[in-house]
C-alpha cells in the first residue's frame, strides 16, 4: 500500500490534490486512518504510468482493440494527444477533462494546436479548437515510428503503442476529499 505526504505548494501538487491528500500535518491524520483503495494503471508497451502519458507528434492514427473498433485520427495540422488516468478535472474550451482511476478504463485527449493563420481567422470563437476526450480500454497507435510517449512526464516509451488499462493494479491510501468517486 501507497501514502503520499505531500512536500511543497499545495496548488502545485495536482496528484495529491486529487487523491484527496492535504498538505502537512494533516496528510499524516488522512494516511493514519488507512482509507485505502486499488487504483487502475495505465500500461503502454507493458510499461504502466499513473497519471499521464503523453504524445507530441504531427500525425498519428489510434485504432481500437477487442470487441469496440474505432480509428481517431486528427482533424488539423498539430495535435498533442494525452491519455489520463489519474488527473485533477480542469476545463478547456467548455470541455471537462476528467479522469477515475477506478473506472476501468483512461480518457485519451486530443488537444488541437492551432497555427497562426488558423489563430487569426477563429478570433472571438472560443470552442474552435475544443478538445476531444475518448474512453477506451485498449487503443493501438500505429504511426509514426520511432517516435516517443512521455509516461509520467519521465520515462518514454517508443512507438507503436499498445496503451492498456491493468485495472485495480496498484492499492493506495486516498483521502474524503478526492475528485473522483
Amino acid at each position: 500500500v501507497v501514502g503520499i505526504i505531500p512536500m511543497g505548494d499545495e496548488k502545485q501538487n495536482l496528484i495529491a490534490r486529487t487523491l484527496g491528500i492535504p498538505p502537512g500535518e494533516l496528510a499524516c491524520e488522512v494516511l493514519s486512518r488507512r482509507r485505502v483503495v486499488q487504483l487502475d494503471l495505465g500500461m503502454v508497451n507493458g510499461r504502466y504510468f499513473l497519471t499521464t502519458a503523453s504524445l507530441d507528434a504531427p500525425t498519428f492514427l489510434c485504432t481500437g482493440e477487442r470487441m469496440k473498433h474505432y480509428t481517431i485520427r486528427p482533424t488539423v495540422q498539430r495535435t498533442k494527444l494525452t491519455v489520463e488516468n489519474l488527473s485533477f478535472p480542469i476545463q478547456e474550451g467548455g470541455v471537462t477533462i476528467q479522469s477515475n482511476p477506478r473506472d476501468g478504463v483512461v480518457e485519451v485527449v486530443m488537444r488541437p494546436i492551432p497555427d497562426s493563420m488558423t489563430r487569426i481567422f477563429s478570433l472571438g470563437q472560443k470552442n474552435v479548437y475544443a478538445p476531444s476526450v475518448f474512453p477506451v480500454e485498449e487503443m493501438r497507435i500505429s504511426d509514426p515510428d520511432g517516435a516517443v510517449m512521455t509516461l509520467d512526464g519521465c520515462r518514454t516509451v517508443k512507438l507503436p503503442a499498445l496503451i492498456k488499462v491493468a485495472p485495480k493494479k496498484f492499492r493506495m491510501i486516498i483521502g474524503r476529499e478526492r475528485t473522483f468517486a
